[in-house]
């Protein structure tokens, strides 16, 4: 056994209850990597709202509505501190997604793309801004610290981008020119 590299023996070791399956590690990709990601993108495309408009008065309540949104975060996070657990990334995941719940996500990303274009304009972006950046933050902590509601988020996560693709199948130009370089 002398001169044997310690990972070649551990390989040895290692029966088949230790193996970790295909479908675990695309469990873990989706719950731990994935829906994070998709709900760490809506904070960011708040943020974008904010970058993307074009007049001052706009940009200040969008800016203004993104704090807002953070200041919101933060009382609701004093409110839920007793309700923190530990997240223990390595439990085995069973969660059974919601059809109901990804159509629910589906409809919501495309009906708040379809309200977007007409509430740019007004005044009320602020609103919108502050809504988004404030329910992100607080999903993804509640994703991550809460854990009582994961199996709603994970179904409204993979519908949400589903319903922005579904516009952008509709009305394709919409979006790639609000986005595109000033």
């Amino acid at each position: 056994m002398q001169g044997k590299c310690p990972a070649i023996l551990a390989k040895n070791k290692m029966n088949t209850t230790d193996k970790i399956s295909v479908g675990t590690v695309i469990a873990f990709s989706v719950y731990w990597i994935i829906v994070p990601a998709i709900l760490l993108s809506i904070a960011i495309f708040s943020l974008s709202l904010v970058n993307r408009t074009r007049e001052e008065a706009q940009k200040f309540s969008a800016a203004a509505g993104f704090r807002a949104g953070a200041m919101i975060f933060v009382i609701a996070v004093v409110f839920q501190i007793n309700s923190i657990t530990i997240t223990d990334f390595t439990q085995t995941i069973h969660l059974s997604p919601s059809l109901w719940g990804v159509a629910f996500g589906v409809v919501c990303a495309f009906l708040f793309l379809l309200l977007l274009k007409h509430i740019i304009p007004l005044r009320s972006l602020g609103f919108i801004v502050m809504v988004l950046s404030a329910s992100s933050m607080y999903l993804l902590f509640s994703y991550f610290l809460i854990r009582n509601v994961n199996e709603y988020l994970l179904s409204y996560s993979l519908g949400m981008p589903l319903g922005v693709y579904l516009y952008n199948i509709v009305w394709p130009k919409q979006l790639y020119d609000y986005f595109k370089k000033k």
